[in-house]
């Protein structure tokens, strides 16, 4: 398993814990309206993130075509005919919704931070 893979994990779980701690606080009504409208940008910016992080392709080799970031959804190689012969799996779904959580809960993670920091304050 890849540092980038385990850093992925590591981001997945602490954006739940990020989340669940501001729709917490959305539903107890101690963040209010601002909160609110910074956390749809947040939703936005995930979201964007999120749809690029399962597209990302990276290039290992000129032969070799990665699919996903931070988790490897398919890797596509080229046969010596010249035509692309793609290796996908059972993991390919979940790698894919994976690489989309990340991407939607990484910037909850600031915004959670925030929010504590900014309520303790008061």
């Amino acid at each position: 398993m890849s540092i980038i893979t385990l850093i992925g994990l590591l981001i997945l779980a602490l954006g739940f814990a990020a989340t669940r701690f501001l729709w917490r606080g959305f539903k107890d009504g101690r963040l209010g309206r601002g909160w609110k409208m910074a956390e749809a940008v947040v939703l936005v910016c995930g979201i964007c993130l999120g749809v690029a992080a399962v597209v990302y392709i990276r290039y290992p080799a000129p032969d070799t075509r990665l699919l996903g970031f931070p988790f490897l959804a398919a890797a596509f190689e080229r046969t010596p005919g010249g035509a692309w012969a793609d290796y996908v799996g059972a993991i390919t779904l979940p790698a894919t919704i994976g690489n989309f959580a990340v991407g939607l809960l990484l910037p909850h993670l600031p915004l959670a931070a925030l929010c504590a920091v900014k309520r303790r304050q008061v």
